[in-house]
């Protein structure tokens, strides 16, 4: 047996591996497997194993252990994910989801760690992965991950993320005092230097009154709080609206520095403005997962695609309709091979039509 065939048959036993159940229930654990199979796998063929492991996928979606097969290869060699154009972060979640709903909560938080540690800026493998760890009672060590990301926020000067992560903590635990302080020190430190800049602003404020006619500050207040009122109202989730809002106020603002009513504008516009980045955050978000998604459609049906060619190459017609017509059913509208595979479908049902009207005739 040469070597080529010693690595065939230690990767058929190092795949059939992830499946096995030990006599405790267990399978191995999956950073053991990823890094077994860094060792044992290169590029080549950790690409050429994926591609037979999509072919089960496009088969049955579902199908956990394939799906499983797919990530701890990508996981183990990074390169493959560039190569298959693989959206590692939306599989691995997917993932997870598959094996939390089979029971095996503790392997699905495995692998959104491992996804988390490639990807440490992904807030949705992040998301994910708190949510599991709540579910699943691992309230400590939970507690410990925002811990550390407020403490990282602090360092990068990010004060009001850092709460954000604070408070988080609190949620999970009421009874953290520590955490309370910690959130008071941060939002103490805030709004002292932001009392700083309205005792300076006050000081103006009086020295202007003194040398305005009160009637001239009275009637310059009532406009201002007319115009105020006259904005628009910026329904929750209305990202035009509240960024038209927003425009409004910062321009009330920008023209009238020395009005009464700043401090609550002010605060109102500090808010909205948390709101809508937040939302366009949300929204970017869900435009990358869409955009993941169709890059995972894009790679199934070019899969599916290559498949056909390639029975069309040996003559297996009927194979190469199956893999057409799977190519269509997962490619995006837009795909640019869309109206090539239906001409090529068109010119395998008129082959088959002449075959058949070719069969009628020679009939007696």
């Amino acid at each position: 047996m040469d070597a080529a065939t010693d690595n065939q048959t230690s990767h058929d036993e190092f795949l059939a591996s992830i499946e096995i159940v030990g006599a405790d229930g267990a399978r191995a654990d999956i950073k053991e497997l990823v890094g077994r199979a860094s060792e044992l796998f290169d590029d080549d063929s950790a690409h050429a194993r994926c591609e037979q492991l999509f072919e089960r996928l496009s088969a049955d979606a579902g199908n956990r252990i394939a799906l499983e097969s797919v990530v701890v290869l990508a996981l183990a060699r990074p390169d493959v994910v560039g190569r298959l154009r693989l959206p590692l972060a939306q599989e691995g979640r997917r993932l997870a989801v598959l094996l939390e709903r089979g029971g095996d909560a503790q392997r699905a938080q495995s692998v959104l760690e491992l996804l988390l540690a490639r990807f440490p800026s992904d807030r949705a493998v992040e998301r994910d992965l708190s949510g599991l760890m709540r579910r699943n009672g691992n309230l400590a060590r939970l507690v410990e991950r925002h811990l550390s990301r407020a403490d990282e926020c602090v360092r990068d000067g990010r004060r009001d993320e850092a709460v954000r992560w604070l408070r988080e903590v609190l949620m999970l635990d009421p009874q953290r005092r520590d955490v309370a302080r910690m959130i008071r020190d941060l939002n103490y430190a805030d709004t002292e230097r932001r009392g700083a800049w309205r005792k300076g602003l006050k000081a103006a404020g009086v020295s202007l009154l003194c040398l305005s006619a009160l009637s001239g500050v009275v009637w310059r207040e009532i406009d201002i709080d007319e115009r105020f009122e006259r904005i628009p109202q910026a329904p929750e989730g209305d990202l035009n609206a509240m960024q038209a809002r927003l425009s409004a106020l910062d321009e009330i603002v920008d023209q009238s520095p020395l009005w009464m009513g700043l401090f609550r504008v002010s605060r109102e516009r500090s808010g909205l403005r948390e709101k809508v980045e937040r939302l366009r955050a949300e929204r970017a978000e869900e435009q990358a997962r869409l955009q993941q998604a169709r890059g995972l459609a894009t790679t199934l049906a070019e899969s599916q695609y290559s498949l056909a060619r390639l029975a069309a190459q040996q003559y297996r017609f009927d194979e190469m309709r199956q893999h057409l017509e799977s190519a269509l059913s997962y490619a995006p509208a837009d795909w640019k091979e869309r109206e090539q595979i239906e001409r090529e479908l068109a010119a395998l049902d008129e082959r088959d039509a002449a075959r058949s009207a070719s069969s009628k005739g020679d009939r007696p």
